[in-house]
């Protein structure tokens, strides 16, 4: 019986006998997975590109919206005479002649103090 308990122990303690081939394998794999994971081809990378992908295309929408909607508005700046005087008369606060313009200026507004001291050297009617 000691015997067997013996060779048992010795047993434990023994490593496996592995090939060369297993090492190789097993670094190979190792490598495949890093390269999968981390290099310029990696599945990280490739997410990054995919998430950096959808934002240009968002971005490229919305552009198309805006200039479609600025071209929408130089036709209508150049053929809508109405269009005009309103545009006129809200940006660059202009009137007709003998029309007297009022400013109404919420306390602590410091954008329409901005527009009232650029409007007042800028004040000039609109001819019809």
């Amino acid at each position: 019986m000691s015997r067997t308990v013996a060779n048992k122990k010795k047993a434990r303690g023994k490593k496996p006998n592995r090939s060369p081939w297993y090492y190789f394998i097993f670094v190979g794999v190792v490598l495949v997975i890093f390269v999968f994971l981390r290099g310029n081809y990696g599945f990280v990378h490739y997410l990054q590109l995919t998430k950096q992908k959808k934002q240009l295309v968002h971005e490229i929408e919305q552009l198309r919206q805006q200039r479609e909607q600025l071209n929408t508005e130089i036709q209508r700046l150049m053929e809508d005479y109405q269009y005009i005087e309103k545009f006129v008369r809200e940006k660059y606060k202009m009137g007709k002649p003998g029309e007297k313009i009022f400013f109404m200026i919420s306390p602590g507004a410091e954008e329409n103090k901005d527009v009232l001291n650029d409007s007042e050297d800028e004040f000039s009617p609109i001819s019809e």
